[in-house]
């Protein structure tokens, strides 16, 4: 039995903006988790205050009926979620930031693309 082999996917992957949403309320999530679980740890209430903040803008955008205007808003929150990003590691704040990037990458290319 062959080993599994992850490869980068090069070719653009479309989602909805429920589906990205949702990816990145998953995101705040994990991290709201990883930090219960070290609450005397330095910063960690100022990032769950982030965390909560996230979360209640992706909740607004998850209400829009205008597409454009909830990819506004998920794109409001992405320098909360690089400020909430693990730094344990730098492999993990890197693959933390890159998943973040992509998504919002998604986001301002979708809305340049309304624009015209």
């Amino acid at each position: 039995m062959g080993a599994a082999v992850l490869t980068k996917i090069t070719e653009p992957v479309q989602i909805t903006e429920q589906e990205l949403i949702m990816k990145l309320k998953g995101f705040a999530y994990e991290r709201q988790r990883a930090i219960n679980y070290y609450p005397n740890a330095k910063g960690a209430q100022e990032k769950l205050e982030a965390i909560n903040d996230v979360l209640l803008r992706l909740d607004k955008a998850e209400k829009c009926l205008n597409t454009a205007q909830a990819i506004r808003l998920t794109l409001s929150v992405a320098s909360t979620m690089h400020f909430i990003a693990p730094h344990a590691t730098l492999k993990l704040h890197y693959t933390w930031y890159t998943k973040v990037e992509q998504l919002m990458d998604g986001c301002r290319d979708y809305l340049r693309r309304i624009q015209k």
